[in-house]
């Protein structure tokens, strides 16, 4: 929204933090955070060759450009470069991807897609103005906090 309304913003933006993880980076976040669901996570590791291949192989049964999708990406680092976003002009700061993941799942446990294990799932709460405005330099979060 802030790329769409903000004046001096001209072009494209990519909107994405630069903080990528592994799936197993992931898997031991989950399950260091939430040990509860171990059952729900992966334990065999698909980063080598042979996974590689399997997976590469199972590609073919994905419907449309699934497939193509992943024989293209698979094995291969990604890279977001979000300097244009986190400039001058937007100023966008991006939240912790290991504090996003862990909110994923109270968001999930919260809504019913997964089965609340330790009893204590309620709806997270809404952000409020404020606390979104300090995700952004201090020009947005100043207008932010008065407007």
């Amino acid at each position: 929204v802030l790329a769409v309304t903000t004046p001096a913003a001209a072009g494209r933006y990519v909107v994405c933090s630069e903080d990528v993880k592994h799936m197993k980076d992931v898997v031991a976040l989950l399950a260091s955070r939430h040990p509860e669901y171990l059952d729900k996570l992966p334990t065999k590791s698909m980063a080598c060759g042979p996974g590689t291949a399997l997976t590469k192989i199972a590609s073919y049964a994905q419907s449309g450009q699934m497939g193509t999708y992943i024989r293209t990406n698979i094995g291969r680092k990604l890279v977001i470069d979000s300097a244009k976003s986190r400039g001058a002009t937007l100023g966008l700061r991006y939240r912790d991807i290991d504090a996003s993941i862990v909110e994923s799942v109270r968001f999930a446990i919260a809504y019913g897609h997964l089965a609340d294990k330790r009893g204590d799932a309620a709806v997270p709460p809404v952000y409020t103005d404020a606390e979104v405005a300090a995700h952004f330099d201090a020009p947005a979060a100043a207008a932010a906090a008065t407007g």
